[in-house]
């Protein structure tokens, strides 16, 4: 049931485990024309009429049909049809994420034309969309864990009773009983976001909400979804929103999210970083490792813990913060700390478990109380979130232009003990960011661009250019400098209608099929 689940949300596996398959487009079209016998230019040309590589080898397949001799092991028969199983298909996605090194990319693509010769034209077509993760399904994550919660309600495995008439699926309890199930699975997802255990911990405990969440509890070395932090347009809003309530102002540092893992054991003694996604970032931040090291090589008392943080890029000599750009240029892959330009420093904001204890449910006041007590600053290394506790108008707009003074984008707002506790994968009203280019009247400015390209449009945006590259001229150099691409905001009828202005000065060339250039 957990590849199923994992298949329908266009994932191998959970995030922080980092198994993907590493398929780009050109490679599918590749494969694309191999198994179905037409040269790569009728497959782009194809794809730029369907806006889908999916429909695309759907349409090529029906002239090439079936090469039924292929894994006959793999296949089930049902009703006369021979049909690809899924366990096979899903295993073979899984193989191709684990192919790596010089002769990987054929290796791959040897795997994806088998699967496309061995499937129905249907098969196919949704073998390319899951490895593009161009599903188009229509159900996103929290849709698959309703269903789950539906299914595990509706027919309970701990239960020898299955629940099937119209009148008991129907009745109020039993709508009740699966909202309960439901929000006790989106619990164990934030805390613990692996759908293999969670489903075998459900196969145990059935529609037992109360259970589930007490078996998926948050552990060092898996990530907890962060919490997130609703927008606001001004100081008053905040004083407006946290009238009569306790809160806090601190930096919003422009840097990477970074949760911070440690665990002090001889068999899996070190430290883990991952993303807001939940991404293992551990190997490119090997100065992060160093700083965590010793961290606790001061205080024994410490074994393990999880830090909510931001990673800043900093420089030492002039004592300040860096841009963000400084640290996104930085490789993901084989960093060695020698050869590292930019230093990180850690901005730690939070603290959400500590020596085999989970302070989810603690309010902030205290989660804050227990980071700044347990914790020693390193500075330049290791620092705690410059914060201010106030109320007063004057303060908070004064604090806020600190922020901005220092390198900072503005301000976090926390409530301190009412609503405070930590709430997973939450975009929440008692966390509110303040910042400059959020505020009424703000920053904002205008600027003169040039379209020098477009995409064209896939999916619904079929026909139309879905994008647009701009540019702005440089005097000196005396040509155009792209500087971002454009896609929303624009209304269906406005996509017509820059498509008929644009392809009055399209430039032909023997660039690639999914893009054009401009005039």
């Amino acid at each position: 049931m957990a590849d199923i689940l994992y298949f329908l949300i266009l994932k191998l596996a959970p995030d922080f485990a980092a198994i993907e398959t590493g398929v780009g487009e050109a490679l599918v079209v590749n494969a694309i024309s191999k198994a179905c016998g037409k040269n790569v230019k009728e497959i782009r040309a194809l794809k730029k009429d369907e806006g889908d590589l999916g429909t695309v080898v759907q349409i090529s397949k029906k002239t090439t049909g079936t090469l039924g001799g292929f894994f006959k092991k793999a296949k089930a028969v049902d009703d006369d049809k021979k049909y690809l199983k899924f366990n096979h298909v899903f295993s073979e996605f899984r193989r191709i994420a684990s192919l790596s090194g010089q002769s990987s990319a054929a290796a791959k693509e040897s795997v994806i034309v088998k699967l496309l010769q061995a499937g129905t034209n249907d098969e196919a077509k949704f073998v390319v969309r899951f490895l593009l993760k161009t599903m188009k399904t229509g159900a996103a994550e929290k849709t698959v864990l309703m269903a789950l919660s539906r299914a595990i309600t509706y027919t309970p495995p701990n239960k020898p009773t299955v629940m099937n008439t119209k009148k008991e699926i129907g009745s109020a309890a039993f709508v009740e009983r699966c909202q309960l199930v439901e929000h006790a699975i989106k619990q164990a997802v934030c805390e613990c976001p692996d759908y293999a255990l969670i489903v075998k911990r459900l196969l145990v405990v059935g529609d037992d909400h109360l259970a589930l969440p007490k078996l998926c509890r948050m552990r060092v070395g898996v990530p907890v979804k962060p919490m997130l932090a609703k927008p606001t347009t001004g100081v008053h809003v905040v004083l407006e929103r946290f009238k009569d309530i306790e809160f806090t102002c601190e930096y919003k540092y422009d840097g990477f999210r970074g949760q911070v893992h440690y665990q002090r054991d001889k068999k899996t003694d070190g430290c883990k970083i991952f993303s807001r996604n939940l991404e293992d970032m551990t190997v490119a931040y090997p100065d992060v490792q160093r700083i965590v090291e010793e961290l606790v090589a001061a205080d024994e008392t410490v074994n393990d813990f999880i830090i909510d943080s931001e990673l800043v890029a900093y420089d030492t000599v002039a004592d300040k913060i860096l841009p963000f750009q400084n640290l996104s240029q930085r490789s993901r892959k084989h960093v060695n700390e020698k050869d590292l330009k930019t230093r990180v420093a850690i901005q730690a904001f939070d603290l959400i478990y500590l020596n085999g204890r989970s302070l989810l449910r603690e309010t902030f006041a205290e989660r804050r109380k227990i980071l700044r007590s347990t914790f020693k600053e390193n500075h330049g290394s290791f620092m705690l979130a410059v914060g201010k506790d106030t109320s007063n108008f004057e303060d908070l707009e004064a604090f806020l232009d600190a922020s901005i003074k220092d390198c900072c984008e503005g301000l976090m707002v926390k409530t301190l003990t009412v609503n405070s506790t930590y709430e997973p994968s939450k975009r929440s009203f008692n966390w509110l960011k303040l910042k400059k280019d959020y505020l009424d009247g703000g920053l904002g400015d205008t600027v003169d661009l040039c379209v020098v390209g477009a995409d064209h449009g896939q999916g619904k945006r079929t026909g139309w250019y879905c994008s647009y590259l701009m540019a702005a001229w440089n005097e000196e150099l005396e040509q155009f400098q792209s500087v971002c691409k454009v896609g929303t905001g624009f209304s269906d009828e406005e996509f017509v209608k820059f498509k008929k202005q644009l392809d009055e000065l399209v430039l032909t060339d023997d660039g690639p099929a999914e893009s054009v250039r401009i005039k």
